[in-house]
């Protein structure tokens, strides 16, 4: 089954500030590639044609993922409802928190959900949504800019990333 998702990637030197800002990572697998905008998005057409991120902060729920908090365009919360962000690191051996199964889809019950990636998005629905008294979050005294080029991820069956960006901003 093909994904698609329109994003913004984040240059090498972003990925520098990021680490200088925590000095590492907590988890063994580690992520620090993109913003996500949209899920589902056909086109280009549904990103906005923006080069920088703002990161304001850092979240974590020290069980097995952590993420860096940014705006985009001066916004906190992308247009589908989620908090926009960086997923730093996590840990795929680790079983998620039972309150992150609320957001899961297609989850046969009581079967085992490993941290992905897309459980940062559970991680910050239940910090800001006050659900969750184990996830921990900091703002930094000082935001930074990082650069980012607006892009369209297509997900092959196999697994495979189609990556069209938008040029000339």
């Amino acid at each position: 089954m093909d994904q698609s998702y329109s994003c913004y990637l984040l240059s090498d030197d972003a990925r520098v500030a990021l680490y200088g800002a925590v000095q590492g990572w907590a988890f063994p697998e580690r992520r620090g590639d993109h913003i996500t905008e949209l899920y589902d998005a056909d086109s280009l057409r549904d990103l906005r044609p923006v080069t920088t991120a703002e990161v304001y902060g850092f979240a974590t729920d020290c069980r097995g993922v952590e993420a860096f908090l940014v705006r985009v365009g001066g916004e906190d919360v992308s247009r589908d409802g989620r908090h926009y962000h960086v997923t730093w690191s996590m840990d795929p051996r680790r079983e998620i928190p039972a309150l992150y199964r609320e957001y899961e889809m297609d989850v046969k019950e009581g079967a085992p959900i490993r941290y992905r990636s897309r459980h940062s998005n559970s991680m910050l629905a239940a910090a800001f949504g006050k659900a969750s008294t184990y996830v921990s979050v900091m703002n930094f005294r000082k935001s930074f800019e990082i650069q980012v080029t607006p892009a369209l991820v297509r997900v092959d069956g196999a697994g495979r990333k189609h990556i069209q960006r938008l040029q000339n901003l």
